[in-house]
């Protein structure tokens, strides 16, 4: 039997989630229908999904994973790990390198490599929704803002709310605010002395914790101390809720910025899109990411590490990074991502979806129950109605009669969590990809390991000719298509 924890989160208790105490139940019926064994259970309560360093339950969850203690993570749905494309594909990476596999027990996924595309699916469509009722959320926060009320959270350092959500200044903590900024600017200490200055005069926030020197940045960086509470574009100041003046807080600006400038600087990694992916036509090998320096700027490449380890005799020469990547993003976006494509694919994507999770969703199970529960009940009832009652017969009518009352509520809430795939909105969201900028890199990350299966790259036939470079898709792993750096060049459509 396989070892498997649970995680389970809803967001606030003004939004209509399931409860964690219905994840937990389907996830444990889920372990027990397919032999795991639970051995922890994690709960985020009241906690947005957008974020996962803010997700205490979670963050937890992915450091015991480390331990190997168990080899499968069960959720509700996929939404309740992350509602963050970025977070859901990092932090999924994660269990995959400790030994553990993340699984939706409602949303399964079938074995294939469409597996990819459906789940990179989920997580757009995830995020979709957390943007979407962030939207609605922002509304009546800048509603709020207008007319100088508590956005929500906790107020800084220095400031208080009302029972009416409005702010105001905290006598006590405005004297420190005043104090640090006096450290900083008159006696010219730096973020280290000045925190320094805080645990000697055992200053704290008003929950007990300790202040840090990022916190000091930002609390001498915070214009809500000159009583500037605009927020999201939506502008608002109340003299009344000023506790430092413009002199000194326009100083200790300048000197964060002058530190900024000056501060040692830190070496930048450079990120290969296509990292794992890419292989050598002429020996098998592995692509790796390679730098060499120029007389102005340092160059980057893949390079074959069958030919850079010399231990196979091949001699595949290197692709500009630069090059590879953007004759691959831009085959995908142009090439690979016609409305043609698109339409098959979200056709193939829903269907499989949607197939997959009618075979193994447990309303199947609780329905087959149900109707062996009701026949159950009523030949106990025939034979009350034709013999002698018998406390026997009479029993088991009563158990019968709570068990179809159950099973029927498990039913109607299994229905209401199931949420259909339709075509038109993977559609829709994957021609959102057409659009993206190719500059984030993130975007790019995604499409990449959404769509990209592998990259062959052969050699030139000829001194003439460019390499030959394969890409095969998750939506066909066994087909190809083909491509040339020079096709970013010339602007060609791949073949």
């Amino acid at each position: 039997m396989q070892n498997a924890v649970i995680y389970a989160r809803y967001s606030s208790h003004k939004q209509k989630e399931i409860s964690i105490e219905d994840q937990l139940r389907i996830c444990r019926e889920y372990a027990e229908k397919n032999s795991m064994n639970i051995v922890q259970e994690y709960t985020d309560a009241a906690i947005s999904g957008r974020n996962a360093d803010k997700r205490p339950a979670f963050m937890q969850m992915l450091s015991d994973s480390k331990d190997h203690l168990f080899e499968y993570v069960l959720v509700y749905n996929e939404d309740r790990f992350a509602r963050n494309e970025y977070d859901a594909v990092n932090c999924e990476e994660i269990l995959k390198q400790n030994g553990a596999e993340l699984v939706s027990v409602t949303q399964p996924l079938p074995d294939g490599p469409e597996r990819i595309i459906l789940k990179a699916l989920r997580r757009g469509m995830n995020e979709y929704y957390s943007a979407e009722l962030a939207i609605k959320c922002v509304r009546g926060m800048e509603n709020n803002a207008s007319k100088g009320k508590c956005t929500g959270g906790r107020p800084c350092f220095g400031f208080g709310v009302t029972p009416d959500k409005f702010y105001e200044v905290n006598p006590e903590e405005a004297v420190i605010v005043r104090k640090i900024f006096q450290l900083y600017t008159e006696y010219n200490m730096t973020a280290t002395g000045v925190l320094e200055e805080c645990i000697k005069n055992g200053w704290k926030y008003s929950d007990g914790k300790d202040f840090n020197k990022d916190s000091i940045r930002r609390m001498l960086s915070n214009r809500r101390y000159i009583g500037d509470f605009s927020w999201n574009g939506v502008e608002h100041f109340d003299e009344n809720l000023r506790i430092v003046d413009d002199k000194t807080f326009e100083a200790a600006a300048k000197k964060l910025l002058i530190n900024r400038k000056t501060g040692a600087r830190v070496r930048a990694t450079e990120d290969y899109l296509l990292g794992g992916k890419v292989f050598c036509g002429e020996c098998g090998e592995k692509f790796v990411g390679d730098s060499g320096k120029s007389t102005k700027h340092t160059n980057y490449y893949y390079a074959c590490k069958g030919r850079k380890q010399k231990k196979n005799g091949c001699k595949k020469k290197n692709i500009p990074k630069k090059l590879l990547e953007d004759a691959v993003l831009k085959f995908l976006i142009e090439g690979f991502l016609t409305d043609e494509t698109i339409d098959a694919i979200s056709r193939m994507a829903a269907d499989l979806a949607n197939k997959e999770a009618e075979e193994k969703s447990m309303l199947q199970m609780y329905e087959k129950e149900l109707a062996e529960a009701e026949r159950k009940m009523k030949r106990a009832t025939d034979y009350i109605l034709t013999h002698d009652d018998s406390e026997c017969v009479h029993d088991t009518l009563v158990e019968s009669e709570a068990r179809v009352k159950e099973l029927r509520v498990l039913i109607e809430k299994e229905r209401d969590s199931y949420k259909p795939v339709f075509a038109e909105n993977i559609a829709e969201w994957l021609k959102s990809y057409r659009k993206g900028d190719l500059e984030d890199l993130n975007y790019c990350k995604n499409l990449i390991e959404m769509l990209v299966n592998k990259i062959v790259i052969y050699d030139a036939e000829s001194e003439s000719n460019a390499s030959k470079v394969l890409i095969y898709l998750n939506t066909d792993p066994t087909g190809y298509y083909e491509v040339t750096p020079s096709d970013i060049k010339n602007g060609c459509s791949p073949l």
